[in-house]
């Protein structure tokens, strides 16, 4: 993930170009996915990241001024998938960040529970965001993989769920 979307979580890799060539007269890269035009980046490396690329979104997530720059309405479901992430540390980072969003400061999670467990949660976290998103009636957010009505647009999640880099990674401290 690049330094302008770790804090800008909502914005693609084309408002990234678009404001480098602006501002720095930085050439935009010579090709582009349509994700990479039209998906937050930070979805496009939740989604489709390996190990280390979830665990440094989560983080972002609960950045107090990622939080700030990108609203934080839109980011628990997508912290919620990462609560039964097959890596430990993917899951504590996301029951961190899940924690510093509204609604969630008192939420329980054992990161190392049992998968049915972290499954439940996982199922009470997205239910604790769609009654709150309920209430605030947001429109969708198409860069946000939201439909008009609100509800996820699936079909794009899905893909991009079934192209995540599986590789087993480690990483030294």
């Amino acid at each position: 993930p690049n330094a302008c979307n770790l804090c800008h979580l909502d914005k693609t890799h084309q408002w990234t170009a678009d404001y480098l060539k602006e501002w720095y007269n930085t050439a935009p890269p010579s090709s582009m996915s349509d994700d990479d035009r039209t998906v937050a980046a930070s979805l496009v490396s939740l989604l489709k990241g390996d190990a280390g690329q979830r665990a440094i979104i989560a983080q972002a997530f609960g950045w107090a001024p990622a939080q700030k720059a990108s609203g934080t309405a839109w980011i628990a479901p997508y912290v919620a998938l990462l609560l039964n992430d097959s890596y430990d540390a993917v899951r504590y980072i996301a029951s961190r960040s899940l924690k510093t969003l509204p609604g969630y400061e008192t939420f329980t999670f054992d990161y190392v529970g049992p998968e049915n467990e972290r499954a439940a949660n996982q199922r009470r976290a997205l239910g604790l965001w769609r009654d709150m998103r309920a209430r605030q009636g947001r429109p969708g957010e198409p860069t946000l993989l939201f439909n008009a009505d609100g509800s996820f647009i699936a079909d794009r999640i899905d893909r991009l769920s079934n192209q995540r880099n599986n590789r087993r990674v480690f990483y030294r401290e």
